[in-house]
């Protein structure tokens, strides 16, 4: 065997030992991102992001998630703790009830802790859709359309190209965004903090990635 070809093995099996160690919970998201190809970008944005909510307990930034939550069977609102602020929303059952409840459990489990907003539409929409442990696609649901409007301050769940299937990505309109109606499962409308998503918008128009710390849905 060629030393070239040795060192190939070396190097997958370090990745996968890596892989297996996050995965195992062996390996804190904060040791996993300092690993990662994105941990340069993540340090520029903790240099130029607001400090952590009261949420977070403490100003020393931590990517690791927060422990599994309580369970909510008939979710009514949500909080966003979010680096640039704290985002209130009012959960859309009777709009897309479906998506309501399976947000509730994924961010139940900590799903959207460390979750980046890294689009933006200028004056349309500002969207959260970047995991730095990149999670399966698996999540996967069929949208529920309504006649629930569109209109800036509206939290609409993503597509992954497929206008038949939406992921956990999620934006929050900017502007009233009827063009939006009838094609996208509206999930939530914002109840307060409107200045921290306009705030999270420029940031990313910026080149700055504002993310989720926490959510609690309840």
């Amino acid at each position: 065997m060629r030393r070239s070809e040795l060192w190939t093995i070396i190097g997958v099996v370090a990745s996968l030992i890596g892989i297996i160690t996050f995965l195992t919970g062996k390996q804190s998201l904060q040791e996993f991102i300092a690993n990662s190809p994105s941990s340069e970008q993540f340090e520029r944005t903790i240099r130029q992001s607001a400090p952590v909510s009261e949420r977070a307990g403490s100003n020393s930034r931590s990517f690791t998630p927060m422990p599994p939550r309580r369970a909510v069977t008939d979710p009514k609102e949500a909080v966003l703790h979010t680096t640039a602020g704290i985002i209130k929303l009012r959960l859309l059952s009777e709009c897309s009830p479906e998506h309501v409840l399976r947000f509730a459990a994924l961010a139940g489990d900590g799903f959207y802790d460390a979750v980046q907003f890294r689009r933006v539409v200028p004056g349309v929409l500002v969207e959260a859709n970047y995991r730095p442990d990149n999670p399966s696609s698996s999540s996967y649901q069929h949208p529920e359309l309504s006649n629930c409007q569109f209109r800036r301050g509206v939290v609409g769940m993503s597509t992954s190209g497929n206008p038949l299937r939406e992921s956990w990505h999620f934006f929050i309109t900017t502007g009233d965004a009827p063009y939006l109606n009838g094609l996208y499962s509206p999930l939530a409308e914002v109840q307060e903090g409107m200045e921290v998503v306009d705030n999270i918008a420029q940031a990313v128009g910026t080149g700055r990635w504002p993310w989720i710390l926490s959510v609690d849905v309840r």
